[in-house]
């Protein structure tokens, strides 16, 4: 036994699917213009970081090729040295 259903009842039907499709497409259109949004974000802080690393960078690029002049050290110094330690308390033979 077949059952009769009303012509008004699939144009209810059809209505439906339409709304639940719009709907649907709404949503979608708020997801993907959220993830637009955020992107957006995220592409201005990396700029700001990207920024502040190539500015810190440069900073720390003049500091750390400052070469300072190296003093030689002269014969003179080395034995003055020499005759500093041996006066000093802690020679071998107070040791001894």
């Amino acid at each position: 036994m077949k059952t009769f259903s009303p012509p008004g009842n699939r144009q209810n039907e059809r209505g439906f699917m339409i709304i639940a499709l719009l709907a649907i497409l709404a949503l979608l259109l708020i997801y993907t213009t959220a993830n637009i949004q955020t992107l957006n974000l995220l592409d201005r802080e990396i700029k700001a970081v990207e920024k502040k690393q190539i500015q810190r960078l440069k900073n720390s690029e003049t500091q750390s090729f400052r070469l300072e002049p190296v003093k030689p050290q002269s014969a003179t110094s080395f034995f003055n040295y020499d005759r500093l330690c041996r006066t000093c308390s802690f020679s071998s033979s107070n040791s001894a």
